[in-house]
């Protein structure tokens, strides 16, 4: 009989995990992406397990060119196997602590974010609950926004109205892409996904750090806004954070952030009154 069968909740969360293992799968595009700059022609992930007894949790995410695998076995794994399922935040504050000299954010902290996600994965699995309601939510839709439109070598706004068309008849009514490279371009680019879309349709706009000073930010969101996108995301790397919550605080210009943002400490203040429109956690 498989442990925990029979057991109270207490017990059943008290098992260790038995097993950790990481592997990275890469998958070929059909048409290579330039995506911030860089011309991307697969897209590899990182698949992380965690095991115990039975029950196997899954998380995933892209590796972004660095050996996550490594970091998940070499780095994270000691704080991981042994421990009990649903120690989860305290082996989230041992790795972190571990890496103090070299560093909580870059690839660790992507390391560290895929772990986390296997292991709440694993806990919903072992409870037979879904981490929605695990975490307190209610069974209402939710929206779902389809991230495309990422700069083609060539025919790129035909390229991008192709694909929004193909969205749009899926049923898709929020969208995002990338924003920031070519400002002549992307007003092509906007003014085409906005006529096959229509108005009443969310675009958000990712801009992947293109951004050195507010002053800049706010001159290529003025040229654009007549499109009216949504929000910005990103219009400053993640160690410019401050940029962004003087940006949200001092223009009506709505503000994504926190995709890269490792600190737990950053993270509240930019969730706070005083932080950004939108946390990208």
């Amino acid at each position: 009989m498989a442990a925990g069968e029979n057991d109270g909740p207490a017990a059943v969360l008290a098992q260790p995990i038995t097993s950790l293992e990481a592997f990275i799968v890469r998958v070929p595009l059909d048409e290579p992406l330039r995506v911030f700059g860089k011309l991307i022609s697969s897209r590899d992930f990182v698949i992380v397990r965690v095991r115990a007894g039975e029950h196997i949790g899954t998380g995933y995410a892209f590796t972004r060119g660095a050996p996550l695998d490594q970091a998940v076995h070499d780095q994270i794994a000691p704080f991981v196997v042994g421990q009990p399922i649903a120690a989860i935040r305290q082996g989230w504050d041992a790795a972190r602590a571990a890496a103090r000299m070299t560093g909580e954010c870059g690839s660790y902290a992507r390391a560290l974010a895929v772990v986390d996600i296997a292991r709440w994965d694993l806990l919903g699995q072992v409870l037979g609950v879904p981490l929605w309601q695990l975490w307190g939510g209610t069974a209402s839709p939710i929206p779902c926004l389809a991230i495309m439109g990422y700069y083609r070598e060539t025919d790129a706004v035909a390229a991008l109205r192709r694909e929004a068309e193909r969205l749009a008849q899926a049923g898709y009514q929020r969208f995002k892409i990338p924003f920031g490279a070519d400002a002549t371009l992307d007003q092509q680019r906007l003014s085409a996904l906005r006529e096959v879309v229509g108005p009443d349709a969310l675009i958000a706009l990712d801009a992947g750090a293109a951004f050195a000073s507010c002053k800049e930010a706010s001159a290529a969101w003025a040229a654009i806004e007549r499109y009216h996108p949504a929000f910005l995301e990103d219009p400053f790397a993640a160690s410019a954070w401050e940029l962004a919550i003087t940006l949200a605080q001092q223009t009506q210009i709505p503000i994504a952030f926190g995709e890269s943002i490792a600190s737990p400490g950053i993270m509240q203040r930019l969730g706070s009154a005083s932080g950004v429109d939108i946390i990208r956690p």
